[in-house]
């Protein structure tokens, strides 16, 4: 399992912001669609729109132990 930081945004602007986990070899997509069914249910209301969704993981470029020559 790899860690991501997920973002949803509509016109621009981050609208919900969320970490999400899932195997890196694994389609991002059905985990994507779980976090953003999982916002609307959190949501008192429905938000008409569009909106963009994009993760990163965040250990991409972090070791995991230190550099010993």
């Amino acid at each position: 399992m790899r860690l991501y930081r997920v973002w949803i945004r509509k016109d621009g602007k981050t609208v919900h912001e969320i970490n999400s986990a899932w195997p890196e070899s694994d389609d991002p997509n059905p985990y994507l669609n779980e976090v953003i069914e999982e916002w609307q249910e959190q949501l008192p209301e429905p938000v008409p729109g569009v909106f963009e969704v994009s993760y990163a993981s965040l250990y991409a470029d972090c070791p995991l132990a230190p550099y010993r020559p």
